[in-house]
């Protein structure tokens, strides 16, 4: 229709929760969203070791990868009327 705006899909990836976390987690989630781009991406887990692989893998950080902690994102995405759906 004309004049709507389109709302992307929020993909939330708990990077902290696999055997080789937050490695793979991000790496995977990162690429994702450079394939493709028709997501939001947010990255919930420990902010340090988050940032820190970024720069180990010289990865490219901008604010499309928010970063939160495990109980602000829960609290952000429940109490958050933008991610309603009809």
């Amino acid at each position: 229709m004309v004049g709507e705006q389109k709302t992307k899909c929020v993909v939330a990836v708990d990077v902290m929760g696999g055997d080789f976390a937050p490695r793979n987690e991000i790496l995977g989630s990162i690429e994702a969203y450079q394939e493709s781009g028709d997501f939001e991406l947010l990255l919930v887990g420990r902010k340090e070791a988050i940032i820190d692989e970024i720069n180990l893998n010289k990865l490219e950080f901008d604010e499309k990868f928010m970063i939160e902690k495990y109980r602000e994102a829960i609290d952000s995405i429940l109490n958050s009327n933008e991610h309603e759906y009809e």
